[in-house]
Formats: C-alpha cells, sequence, structure tokens
C-alpha cells in the first residue's frame, strides 16, 4: 500500500482567508433595500409599457379588420356593380374576417353611414382584456 504525504490540509480550501471579511448585516440590507427601490422604479414602467403594447396591438387588429371592409366592399362593388350596405358588412363578418392573430374582430351597425369595428384580446391569450375600435364609413357610403 502506497502512502502520499502532504505538506498542506487537504480541506484547507474550506479555511478562510487571512485578511478576508464577509459581508456585514448593514452591507446587506442597504443592497437589498437598493434592489427594491429600483424594483419599485423599474415595475410600474414595465408594465405601463406593457399595457401601451397591447393596446397597441389591438389597435393594428382594428386596422386589419378596416382593411377588409375596404376589400370585402370593393369585391362586392365590381362583382355586383352596387356598394354593400351596412347591414351587408355587419351580416359578411365571417367572410370579412373575425380574426386576427390574438383578437376576436367584431362588425356593428351604428348608423346608415357608420360601421363599427372592434377588436378584442381572446380570452386564452396575454390580450385578453385589450381592445380596440374605430369607426368607419365603407365605401360607398360617403357621398350618398
Amino acid at each position: 500500500m502506497i502512502w502520499f504525504q502532504t505538506e498542506k490540509p487537504i480541506a484547507r480550501h474550506l479555511l478562510p482567508i487571512q485578511g478576508s471579511r464577509g459581508f456585514t448585516l448593514i452591507e446587506m440590507v442597504l443592497v437589498i433595500a437598493i434592489l427594491g427601490i429600483i424594483t419599485s422604479i423599474a415595475l410600474p414602467k414595465y408594465f405601463g409599457v406593457m399595457h401601451e403594447a397591447k393596446y397597441k396591438m389591438a389597435q393594428a387588429a382594428v386596422a386589419e379588420g378596416h382593411a377588409r371592409v375596404n376589400l370585402w366592399g370593393g369585391c362586392q362593388y365590381m362583382k355586383n356593380g352596387d356598394w354593400p350596405t351596412i347591414d351587408e358588412y355587419v351580416e359578411a363578418a365571417d367572410t370579412i374576417g373575425r380574426y386576427a392573430g390574438n383578437f376576436t374582430i367584431s362588425y356593428k351597425r351604428q348608423d346608415e353611414k357608420t360601421l363599427k369595428i372592434s377588436a378584442e384580446g381572446k380570452e386564452w391569450t396575454s390580450f385578453k382584456g385589450s381592445e380596440a375600435s374605430l369607426q368607419i364609413t365603407p365605401p360607398g357610403h360617403s357621398g350618398d
């Protein structure tokens, strides 16, 4: 059997280094307090930016719905020679398209010449509760 001799204890790395010291309780409390202050400033800003981004996404879905209304109305005009009525736009919602990404688009009649396009975040997404709307005069109804 062979025995090895060492001049240093095996667990020397567990002993404190000469001249070093740990953090005091006050230093630890100060670091935690500073982190708390930074967090209290940053988190509300972060959530505000997230809310604004979700609203902008809802506005984009409404803009997509508006473009779809214009496209569908133009196609109907080319096909039939007449612009669709507001009620025909509402009835054609499935054809025009009810979904845009994480949003559901709805089309509602406001009056004889005005259509309201709304976008609402789908139930199972992080956009739930985000919504935007726009009232438009579809093609063929502005000069009637």
